[in-house]
């Protein structure tokens, strides 16, 4: 049914480099921010522990990351969840669609700006599945 591809184009386009509105400002459009909270979390539900679900939305993990990563707690999109419901657990992503940068830069946020707990729940998905190391991570 294209559930998931349609919610990955209500979140991209609003803030994509030709969108109207960039991460930072979102907290001046509630309208915008809301129906991306609400995308998020249906996105969640919808591959929660269904792992061809995962897979397929694991194509939009860079942008998913991207709305983690660069948004506060006004701006918040509420991507953290989804992202850490897209890696828990899943070997197959871990392996295949995290790039090193992504850890780095993770830890870089850890050691600099606000020590957040959504970094410590990122980091805590990306490097450990099922009670084992993931060793490129």
């Amino acid at each position: 049914m294209k559930v998931i591809e349609l919610l990955t184009d209500i979140l991209y386009y609003p803030t994509c480099k030709d969108g109207l509105y960039t991460l930072r400002n979102l907290s001046d459009h509630l309208d915008i921010l809301k129906i991306s909270q609400l995308s998020y979390r249906l996105i969640k539900h919808t591959i929660r522990e269904f792992r061809p679900n995962e897979i397929y939305a694991s194509q939009w993990i860079d942008m998913i990351m991207r709305h983690t990563l660069a948004t506060t707690e006004k701006t918040d999109l509420k991507a953290e969840p989804t992202l850490t419901e897209l890696i828990d657990n899943n070997k197959r992503i871990l392996e295949a669609r995290i790039q090193p940068d992504t850890i780095v830069n993770i830890i870089d946020m850890l050691k600099v700006k606000n020590k957040h707990a959504k970094y410590v729940n990122i980091l805590r998905a990306l490097v450990n599945c099922d009670d084992s190391a993931i060793l490129g991570n």
